[in-house]
């Protein structure tokens, strides 16, 4: 269903038998309002990164967003080709000079993946990063092989240390994968789940701010909203998805504070 129709199309679409996810219908009452949808939890977070996502600057913000990703990539690839040599057309005969190439590279794709964690670990979302973790943890082990490889068959001295740092940096990418995954999972769950904790309002300080969002509203604007709702629940009573009593108390919740009561 797309994010911009409105909370009553929405509500003929329901398939019939569905649980009511009342926290994304209350989301979507408010479409365009972002203050509120700051205040309705992950609903509303949903809501607003769908609206973000039709601004004329989410091209940029994707781009931004994919450069770390890619450098994620790229670094390890870089010494994977430094060490494959003419395969890839780079021709580095001089197996300590490919060597020392390879893991200065991979000391960068170390340090970029040690970053991209930490982003992680504070909550930051990393959820593009999950491919390219995978990538890095891959190569990185092929090029510690190849790295021992070279450094034993030429006896380069030192070859060990650039093969620790490529393990360090497949596991580093390894971190990072998981670690996305978990953060894409998260965010998902915090988007579709209708009745979480910060629907449910249990601190006052979370209900005066969502009350005071709500009342900026012009009152012609949330008298249209309240209608819209009305005009929702009506559509999924008569379709049989709610019972007439549970309609009864939709209608009488207050805009804003829908999915609480129904979650009460």
């Amino acid at each position: 269903m797309k994010r911009d129709r409105s909370t009553t199309a929405w509500a003929n679409d329901l398939p019939t038998g569905a649980r009511v996810p009342w926290a994304e219908v209350e989301a979507r009452a408010f479409r365009g309002r972002p203050r509120v949808l700051a205040e309705l939890g992950g609903a509303g977070a949903f809501e607003r990164r769908g609206e973000q996502a039709r601004s004329p600057w989410f091209l940029l913000a994707l781009v931004l967003a994919v450069l770390p990703a890619l450098a994620l990539v790229l670094l390890p690839v870089l010494a994977f080709t430094a060490l494959a040599g003419s395969d890839f057309g780079l021709v580095l005969a001089d197996s300590a000079v490919a060597i020392s190439v390879a893991g200065w590279l991979m000391v960068a794709s170390a340090g970029w993946q040690a970053v991209t964690l930490i982003r992680g670990m504070l909550g930051r979302s990393i959820a593009e990063s999950e491919v390219g973790g995978w990538i890095a943890a891959v190569v990185g082990v092929v090029a510690a092989v190849m790295i021992g490889a070279r450094g034993t068959a030429d006896q380069v001295p030192g070859w060990q240390v650039w093969a620790a740092v490529a393990v360090v940096a497949a596991l580093l990418g390894a971190a990072v994968a998981m670690l996305a995954r978990r953060s894409l999972r998260r965010t998902q769950r915090d988007g579709r789940r209708g009745d979480s904790a910060a629907e449910t309002l249990p601190d006052s300080d979370a209900v005066a701010r969502r009350s005071a969002a709500i009342a900026a509203i012009p009152a012609e604007e949330r008298e249209r909203i309240r209608a819209e709702l009305a005009g929702a629940i009506g559509i999924l009573r008569r379709r049989g998805i709610i019972s007439p009593a549970d309609a009864q108390r939709a209608l009488e919740a207050e805009p804003g504070f829908l999915a609480r009561r129904m979650s009460s």
